[in-house]
């Protein structure tokens, strides 16, 4: 019997059988229903479709995600993300989601002819739907397949960049999926403010050089050992930043901080805050100090 796979989009494919140059047996879907089709699926292999319905005979993979694992994504996204044109894909010890790269509902009410029969109509919502295209913007990449602890990635367009960052720390997937997937088809409207408002930079050009001499440092000495020691990191490069953008001396800042028995507020101004707000400010050094386990 020929082996024939309907793909999202509605087309059939028919999986072809060859040989290679060594001989060996070769196997491919196409759309022609002429050729040396095959009658059966090889063993160890199965059919996948990737989001962008692209019909494919691969080895069967290992199975690292949990089908219930994949439920907590597909809830999570039907509970918590406004975007509702998106695809779930699981390659290996990955989650992945695809988001349409175009808006559907905008493009089908623009070639919408209301002259038109309905028949005509949905045939072009039909041509618009097969040309949509799916792009993996979030991903849950499985770390810990006794704990089952994930870390979320996001890709990142930046030119310098153009690959995946981590976003957030390691933990469990459906604390990740809530966190997380409500950001999706969120930002996009706010990507020409800087059109609208004169004080908003058109790049992040200076949060990327802000962040520059960590990521050299971590490159120089592979990073913290410890999250105490990426908190303590992170606290003090943000204070000798932020002294340096306000012409401040940053050992003459750091200095009395570590000194002192007791907390107490940087001599740093507070972006947006006033002379009289600052002052209504609560000293943290008037806070009890926190007692120390025996």
């Amino acid at each position: 019997m020929t082996i024939t796979h309907t793909n999202a989009k509605g087309k059939l494919y028919y999986l072809h059988q060859g040989t290679t140059k060594t001989g060996k047996p070769k196997y491919y879907f196409s759309m022609e229903s002429e050729g040396h089709l095959a009658e059966s699926i090889p063993e160890g292999f199965e059919i996948y479709e990737n989001p962008n319905a692209q019909v494919f005979l691969r080895r069967i993979p290992p199975k690292l995600i949990t089908d219930e694992e994949r439920r907590v994504v597909e809830e999570g996204m039907r509970t918590y993300a406004d975007v509702k044109d998106y695809k779930i894909d699981i390659r290996g010890n990955v989650i992945a989601i695809y988001t349409a790269d175009q808006d559907m509902t905008i493009l089908a009410a623009i070639v919408r002819d209301p002259h038109a029969s309905s028949e005509e109509n949905a045939r072009r919502r039909q041509l618009l739907r097969e040309s949509i295209h799916y792009s993996e913007l979030v991903r849950f990449m499985l770390l810990d397949d006794k704990r089952r602890t994930f870390v979320t990635q996001r890709y990142c367009f930046i030119g310098s960049i153009d690959d995946w960052i981590e976003i957030g720390r390691s933990g469990k997937l459906a604390h990740l999926v809530k966190q997380h997937v409500k950001h999706l088809g969120k930002e996009s409207g706010h990507l020409f403010t800087f059109l609208e408002r004169s004080d908003v930079e058109a790049t992040n050009w200076k949060g990327e050089q802000a962040i520059r001499p960590a990521v050299v440092n971590r490159k120089s000495w592979g990073g913290n050992f410890t999250w105490a020691g990426a908190d303590t990191q992170e606290v003090l490069s943000s204070v000798l930043a932020t002294a340096r953008a306000q012409g401040k001396d940053p050992i003459s800042v750091l200095v009395p901080l570590l000194r002192s028995p007791t907390p107490r507020l940087a001599d740093l101004t507070l972006p947006g805050v006033g002379e009289e707000d600052w002052r209504q400010v609560p000293e943290p050094a008037q806070l009890a100090r926190p007692a120390r386990a025996p």
